[in-house]
This record gives C-alpha cells, structure tokens and sequence, in this order.
C-alpha cells in the first residue's frame, strides 16, 4: 500500500516537473524571439544612424572641398591683382 502511494505521488510530481519544464522553455524560447527581435531593431537602428553619419562626412568633405576651391580663387587673384 505504501508504495502505491509512494508511486502515485512520484508519478504526479514527475509529471508536474515535466509540465514546469515545457513551461519553462516556452518562456525562454519568448524571451529569445522578443532579443532577436530587439537585436534587429538595434540594428537598423545602428545602420540608420552609420548612415546619418556617412551622410554627414560626406557634408564635411563637400564643405572643405568648396572652401579649399575658393582659397585658392582667392589666392590666384591676390597674385594676379
């Protein structure tokens, strides 16, 4: 009699360690799904941002290039005047 209940009670925690298990991973695998969806969305944050900063070298170099050209206007006609 005693093992009976011994078996019964080892079944209905053994099947309550299993259900907590199953639980548990459908948890993680929740948690993983919403980090890569977070790491995709840093992402295409990080390329939008390398993309603001290309955009604004690309200024700089447009700007020291415009002010290079018009020193050396400046230059040509110091030496011609």
């Amino acid at each position: 009699m005693a093992e009976t209940i011994f078996y019964i009670f080892g079944s209905v925690f053994f099947a309550v360690a299993i259900i907590a298990v199953c639980v548990w991973l459908l948890y993680w695998l929740k948690i993983l799904k919403n980090l890569s969806k977070i790491s995709f969305e840093v992402k295409e944050k990080v390329e939008n941002l390398s993309s603001f900063i290309k955009i604004f070298i690309n200024l700089f170099e447009k700007l020291v290039n415009a002010y290079k050209k018009h020193g050396r206007r400046k230059k040509d006609k110091d030496e011609l005047g």
